[in-house]
């Protein structure tokens, strides 16, 4: 079945001082500046209702499934032409689920040769469903993976800080870090850009588990946000650097931490 969205709201979330005037004035307009707006959009697919009605009790998965001709002649890496992704469910193994929430603005800008930290945030507050993170191949149709130029890829999207003549193993704790490094449990994103002109796409896959009847984990649901990043000079900003101490803290949910 194809149904199409319908675009709620435009807001631009371009991460500018509060002084700057906007980037993106008028909306929804090109070439009125660097900046980057959020559109919303909106669709309801009914599994009660017929011809979706003749799914909701098959055995497979159901993918459902965006595309929107959003990539720009800006990118350097080489993706191009049409922006597709899609999110998987699964209504055997969990006929009631929410989605994780993605609760960090996809804004990527970064400072070239400086560390770069980056979590999309996603929470599962409605379910409580356990959580995993992946690279994943940008797309441009379903199963249709665009493709990068070079030595680029979907596991290698970045020109990252790494003086080992044969690379190996991401190191983000260094300093500065060392390789491009995404954390599975977290979904931490964590590298130093040194190509001072690039702009890059990069796809991340979540990765929804629940635990059926016999106690193991099964997975019910992927989620795939697509970002395209942008490496900027900036110069006279340099990030402050925590040089000594303790700064990890466990607390349990509801108690208090304080700290100077």
């Amino acid at each position: 079945k194809t149904t199409t969205l319908v675009l709620q709201s435009i807001r631009e979330i371009t991460p500018v001082c509060a002084t700057e005037p906007s980037r993106c004035n008028p909306t929804n307009t090109g070439n009125t500046g660097e900046g980057i707006e959020e559109h919303t959009y909106m669709g309801i697919l009914d599994f009660n209702e017929f011809p979706l009605s003749n799914l909701a009790s098959c055995g497979g998965k159901i993918i459902i499934g965006a595309e929107i001709n959003a990539r720009n002649n800006a990118i350097t890496t080489g993706p191009s032409g049409a922006l597709y992704t899609d999110c998987m469910i699964d209504l055997n193994k969990a006929p009631c689920n929410t989605s994780p929430a993605l609760t960090s603005e996809p804004i990527a800008i970064l400072c070239c040769d400086q560390p770069f930290y980056f979590n999309n945030g996603a929470l599962d507050t409605a379910n409580l469903d356990s959580l995993s993170y992946a690279w994943a191949n940008p797309q441009e149709g379903y199963n249709n993976n665009t493709s990068y130029s070079g030595n680029f890829s979907y596991l290698n999207p970045f020109t990252v800080y790494d003086p080992r003549p044969n690379g190996g193993p991401p190191i983000p704790n260094a300093s500065p870090p060392i390789g491009l490094f995404l954390d599975p449990l977290t979904g931490d994103i964590v590298l130093t850009p040194t190509n001072c002109s690039e702009v890059t796409v990069a796809v991340i896959e979540i990765t929804e588990w629940r635990k059926n009847a016999k106690g193991k984990h099964e997975v019910i649901g992927k989620t795939r946000r697509d970002m395209q990043f942008i490496v900027k000079s900036c110069p006279g900003n340099n990030p402050p650097l925590i040089t000594s101490g303790t700064y990890n803290y466990s607390v349990c949910e509801g108690n208090s931490l304080c700290f100077d």
